[in-house]
């Protein structure tokens, strides 16, 4: 993979393989899923994720988690008591989630066309996933506030330029 720092837009971009659904699904594929919600049940990354989201919604509360991927962070929603849908478009991945997790509610779907009503959810999660959109992210965000409801919260994550990083990107060594 090849990468570089793109100081028009001032972003580091990675360049090699694009983020497919038959990228994802073989990726993934590897994965041993019990193993991996026994390890992220009780992780730092859980307990941020739980504390952030109940800063915000009461329990119960009704989560979209677009770009589900493995399904941990559904699980973790789930079991800290949020009414919680994933979707995620590598349709062999959503296969196996639901084989092995059928407790989850983990569904296909492209996140630029959601299968939901306006209005559906009170949170949505998005996990380091609109950085993929290498043309832009405008669509995804166009579904994320219509299936958001009035008042709704969008809880978004994407990887950042630390200062390692912007030295690298100065010294030229992207």
């Amino acid at each position: 993979m090849k990468r570089f720092y793109d100081s028009v837009k001032k972003r580091l971009v990675y360049i090699g393989q694009e983020a497919t659904p038959d990228m994802w699904d073989e990726r993934w594929g590897k994965e041993d899923l019990l193993r991996l919600f026994f390890l992220r049940r009780y992780s730092l990354e859980s307990n941020l994720i739980r504390e952030m989201t109940g800063k915000f919604l009461r329990k119960g509360a009704k989560i979209l988690e677009g770009g589900c991927g493995l399904g941990d962070k559904v699980f973790i929603l789930k079991k800290s008591g949020y009414e919680v849908v994933g979707v995620d478009y590598a349709a062999q991945a959503v296969g196996r989630l639901n084989k092995v997790m059928p407790d989850l509610d983990i569904r296909y779907g492209d996140l630029r066309e959601l299968p939901f009503p306006d209005s559906s959810f009170d949170g949505y999660w998005s996990f380091g996933v609109i950085e993929h959109a290498y043309d832009g992210f405008q669509e995804i965000a166009r579904e994320m506030y219509r299936v958001l409801r009035p008042e709704g919260f969008l809880f978004l994550t994407v990887p950042a330029i630390s200062r390692l990083r912007r030295l690298k990107a100065v010294a030229g060594l992207y």
